[in-house]
């Protein structure tokens, strides 16, 4: 073995463990990066799973609807901050207005034809006065369309034609009252008869507050 060692110093050739140990290492690296890369691309393409299963709540009921059953409670509104309240009503107009009234309705004729007289006046009852200080002469007809309206110092004569056909109608006047009393307003109604009517025939006539 002696003469081997010198044999290789003699001739200048030098060993190379340190060679072939660095060519494995390199393909050691290799091997590893190629492993790395498939498993990173493995893991791209698997789908995420989640470890928590959500279970949809079920609502069951006993068939008799008796014990055992459950019941979903009802699902409220969220409160808003804002609450809707019922207005009070509107104090009244000249209260008792219409009571202290009279009204009174009858066919007249002119060169057209039939119309209605209504004549509403104040008509204190039992000594008390009438609420009732004037009329205004703006008036809201229904079912007739009017032909005139005159006030006068202690009532008022609406003038009126019915609409064919109609049985009944209607007259709203403006009234005004004392004692600080906001504007108000009396309905006159009349009921008129389906028969053809004759100059001079009286109609009912009901009045009442607006």
């Amino acid at each position: 073995m002696t003469n081997k060692r010198s044999l290789k110093v003699l001739t200048g050739e030098t060993p190379t463990p340190k060679a072939a140990h660095t060519a494995v290492r390199a393909r050691t690296l290799v091997h590893l990066q190629r492993m790395v890369a498939a498993t990173a691309l493995a893991n791209c393409t698997k789908p995420v799973q989640s470890d928590t299963t959500i279970t949809p709540k079920t609502t069951s009921t006993a068939p008799d609807g008796g014990v055992g059953a459950i019941t979903t409670p009802p699902v409220t509104s969220i409160p808003t901050g804002y609450a809707v309240v019922d207005p009070m009503p509107s104090p009244a107009r000249c209260y008792g207005a219409a009571a202290s009234l009279a009204g009174k309705a009858q066919w007249k004729q002119d060169a057209t034809g039939m119309y209605v007289e209504l004549t509403i006046t104040i008509a204190p009852s039992s000594g008390v006065a009438s609420t009732v200080t004037s009329f205004d002469k703006a008036t809201n007809v229904m079912g007739a369309n009017t032909i005139s309206s005159d006030v006068r110092p202690t009532g008022i004569v609406v003038r009126a034609r019915p609409l064919a056909g109609n049985t009944f109608m209607s007259a709203s006047v403006g009234v005004q009252c004392g004692g600080g009393s906001l504007p108000g307003a009396v309905v006159a109604s009349l009921t008129l008869p389906a028969a053809k009517a004759k100059v001079g025939d009286v109609i009912t006539v009901t009045l009442v507050d607006r």
